[in-house]
């Protein structure tokens, strides 16, 4: 087989596979390779902007972070985020904690839950399922 034929079939390979990883690839990503493990919700303290808390989580890889999406009866809030030490955007591994964060709009963190994206590579943004009661 010469290689320009070699090389189409690779390639048609790769076109035929590209779906399949895309579409799998971050379910299983996040089930077996997650960035972040047991969050935990600190101080929690409700204010008339809403509820501030500090988070305590276990990064565990060198993800840079996108977002948190916030939903309270299926309504997204908005979240503000400050930053407790060094840069927000990225927090070392097994870093101590986060905050302080505020859920605009609500007054405790019962019956919500959150999203946190990730990049962790440019494939796709990561999504962790955050919290949930």
């Amino acid at each position: 087989m010469g290689f320009v034929m070699r090389a189409s079939v690779l390639l048609a390979l790769c076109m035929a596979l590209a779906p399949v990883v895309l579409t799998v690839g971050p379910y299983l990503e996040n089930r077996f390779f997650p960035v972040l493990r047991g969050p935990q919700i600190l101080i929690e303290e409700a204010g008339s902007n809403g509820v501030s808390f500090f988070v305590r989580l276990h990064k565990l890889r060198p993800c840079t972070f996108e977002g948190v999406v916030w939903y309270a009866d299926d309504v997204q809030m908005p979240v503000d985020i400050a930053p407790s030490t060094g840069d927000a955007r990225s927090r070392p591994l097994d870093g101590p904690y986060a905050g302080l964060w505020l859920v605009r709009g609500v007054q405790t963190t019962t019956g919500s839950r959150a999203y946190v994206y990730h990049r962790c590579h440019p494939l796709w943004v990561t999504i962790t399922e955050f919290y949930t009661s």
